[in-house]
């Protein structure tokens, strides 16, 4: 039985004893010994009961409430972040293939047409419209690094972010996040970008890696729980 349950049940108990005590059986003559005095003391261990009740919703549960709604508000908006950097495994194969964004959805996209991309997606592609350092600097970067950066450093600080707010979680949200960073793609992506940077692609295509869609759809999960869990708090 859940705490909250148990904590009704209680002040039900001690509200009936309360009237049993102190307006019904009041005035009739004592069945025990003792009994009147036994009866005040249920009354007035009740009466504390409630009053402590009362304290409870006034100062804990408020508090909690008002805790809750600000820190998921926190853990919503910065998950989504997450998010949008998970699905970089997506965007950035969708730009290096030359597909029309219009004939897939990252959401719904199957793991046969995703690795279709994937064969076609030179791992080597350096996008021109964007680049890491600021513009005065800028360092262009191929798709692997893009991938890394998004896949890897962006959702592994984000995920470090969400667990700032750790005793507030749920455990199956912790655990999602948690295969998220074991993911064998999240885990093993650093190899593709050493192998980009020290030239030993043997095929520059990006090919069948099939952790990459495993990744994606852990994405997906986190995404549902966000909106399911903690949407209602933003």
């Amino acid at each position: 039985m859940k705490q909250k349950s148990i904590l009704i049940i209680l002040l039900i108990l001690s509200i009936i004893t309360i009237i049993l005590n102190d307006f019904i059986f009041s005035n009739t003559i004592e069945i025990i010994p003792i009994g009147n005095e036994l009866g005040q003391i249920l009354s007035n261990l009740s009466l504390a009961y409630i009053s402590s009740y009362i304290f409870y919703l006034l100062v804990v549960v408020t508090k909690e409430k008002k805790d809750r709604k600000n820190v998921y508000n926190s853990v919503y908006h910065l998950t989504n972040s997450l998010i949008a950097h998970g699905y970089s495994i997506y965007d950035e194969i969708i730009e290096a293939s030359g597909a029309d964004k219009s004939d897939y959805n990252k959401k719904t996209i199957s793991e046969d047409d995703y690795f279709k991309l994937c064969e076609i997606s030179d791992i080597r592609y350096t996008p021109k419209n964007r680049f890491f350092g600021s513009p005065f600097n800028p360092r262009y970067a191929n798709l692997a690094q893009h991938i890394y950066n998004g896949t890897v450093t962006q959702t592994n600080r984000y995920i470090e972010k969400v667990f700032e707010f750790m005793p507030f979680l749920d455990s199956d949200f912790i655990a999602l996040l948690n295969k998220l960073r074991h993911s064998g793609f999240f885990k093993m992506n650093a190899n593709m970008l050493v192998m980009v940077t020290q030239g030993n692609v043997p095929n520059q295509k990006v090919g069948k890696w099939e952790s990459m869609y495993e990744y994606l759809e852990i994405i997906r999960e986190i995404e549902k729980y966000n909106e399911r869990h903690h949407s209602k708090f933003k």
